[in-house]
C-alpha cells in the first residue's frame, strides 16, 4: 500500500510539473518560437524553389524516359512552335494572295527625248 501512495504523489508532482512548464513556454513557443520556424520555412522554400522545379522537370523526364517515350528538350518544342508559326503564316499570306484579283500593270509612260 506505501508504494501506490508514493507512486500517486509521483504523479502529482509530474503532472504539476508539466502544467507550470507548459503555462511559461506556451506562450514563448506561440509568440517567439512558431513565427521564427515559419519564417525560416518560407526563406527555405524560397531558396530552394529553383533546384525543386529542376527536380520536377527531370523526374517527368525519367518518367518519361522509363515509359519509352522520347525526351524533348524545352528549346525543340520552341523551335518547333516557331516553325508551325512560321508555315502557317506562310500558308495564310499565300492563300490571301491567291485570292485576290490581279491588277492589271500598267505600261510606262514612253519618254520623249529631248534635244538638249
Amino acid at each position: 500500500m506505501h508504494r501506490t501512495r508514493d507512486m500517486d504523489v509521483a504523479k502529482e508532482r509530474i503532472i504539476d510539473s508539466i502544467t507550470t512548464a507548459r503555462q511559461v513556454v506556451g506562450p514563448k513557443l506561440r509568440d517567439d518560437v512558431a513565427p521564427a520556424v515559419v519564417a525560416a520555412l518560407d526563406t527555405a522554400r524560397e531558396a530552394t524553389a529553383p533546384a525543386r522545379a529542376e527536380a520536377l522537370n527531370r523526374a517527368g523526364e525519367a518518367v518519361a524516359a522509363l515509359r519509352g517515350r522520347p525526351r524533348v528538350r524545352r528549346w525543340q518544342l520552341l523551335v518547333a512552335a516557331l516553325g508551325g508559326l512560321g508555315a502557317g503564316l506562310a500558308a495564310g499570306i499565300a492563300l490571301s494572295r491567291a485570292q485576290q484579283p490581279a491588277q492589271p500593270v500598267q505600261a510606262a509612260p514612253e519618254r520623249i527625248p529631248t534635244a538638249s
